[in-house]
């Protein structure tokens, strides 16, 4: 089998056509951006090895099954391949840094708000068990005959798994601070989104349990929801670095306002009125889906 010189592989990642072939790094001091690198190069030799043993099979066919002469396939193949090389050659692969506008920082800037999101959704959405048990149990039966409207009983309900939603989301806003996360001193709107975030989470849980029959529905539902709208939404990495169609997606996740609050906050100092628009959105989504909970919510 022929191979392509070792000389060739000096141009890291350039394509087998000559064309250049780029590097797109997001964020100032990404520390990621040697295996980026790496990646786009490995990336751009894998289709160049490729196309080379494609070549060989190739002429290797044309010799045993078309009765080509060999010397000829040799010649023109060597021809082809020395093109490719000078190709190559003459226009080496570059990296291009792009920043998104903002500052990276430390990692936690990242991944303390959005683990936090993530968690303390699958905490909200588990909830949607605690209202199965509850009526398995008969608790909510006996709840009815108390004398109040059943319209309380189901806001208390809410209200309990909204408190116990908050305080985990405190506890990561202090695990935060304490690993150097640079959340500013708008106390104000940091506690706003998580109240609206917190809000949203809730009512989605109380909606998923109309849609569920037994504990172990909710609770596999609940998870996969909560893993699904996680990434989507921002919280395992930066929408900047994904395709523009998953940044469009991004927007039926509540952790996606959640995240573009924190990034507000955190990357560009942001306060009350740069959080307002998607604590907006957060708590339309909190008023559709308590709506659509109460109107399909059976009492018996």
């Amino acid at each position: 089998m022929l191979l392509l010189p070792s000389s060739s592989r000096k141009v890291f990642g350039g394509a087998a056509d000559g064309t250049e072939r780029g590097a797109h790094l997001s964020g100032g001091r990404d520390l990621n951006s040697a295996r980026v690198v790496r990646n786009t190069v490995d990336t751009a030799l894998g289709r160049l090895t490729t196309g080379v043993a494609i070549a060989n099979q190739a002429s290797q066919a044309a010799v045993t099954l078309l009765g080509a002469d060999p010397a000829t396939v040799q010649a023109e193949y060597s021809a082809l391949r020395g093109d490719v090389r000078d190709g190559l050659e003459a226009q080496p692969a570059t990296v291009q840094a792009e920043s998104t506008g903002r500052e990276v920082g430390i990692g936690a800037n990242q991944s303390v708000p959005g683990i936090a999101s993530m968690f303390v959704l699958i905490s909200l959405l588990g909830n949607a068990s605690s209202i199965l048990l509850d009526r398995q149990r008969g608790t909510l039966q006996r709840l009815y005959v108390a004398p109040m409207r059943r319209g309380y009983i189901l806001l208390g309900k809410m209200a309990g798994s909204f408190l116990f939603g908050f305080l985990q989301f405190l506890i990561f806003v202090v695990v935060g601070v304490l690993l150097g996360v640079e959340w500013g001193d708008n106390i104000l709107a940091i506690g706003l989104v998580i109240v609206a975030f917190c809000m949203t989470g809730t009512a989605l849980g109380f909606l998923l349990a109309t849609f569920v029959d037994t504990i172990d529905q909710a609770s596999g539902i609940a998870l996969l929801m909560a893993l699904t709208l996680a990434p989507i939404g921002g919280a395992w990495w930066p929408l900047e670095i994904v395709p523009d169609f998953m940044q469009t997606i991004a927007h039926i996740s509540p952790i996606f306002y959640a995240m573009s609050s924190f990034n507000e906050i955190i990357y560009y100092g942001g306060g009350l009125l740069e959080v307002l628009p998607y604590v907006g959105v957060l708590l339309a989504m909190t008023a559709a889906f308590t709506g659509a909970a109460v109107a399909r919510f059976r009492y018996e």
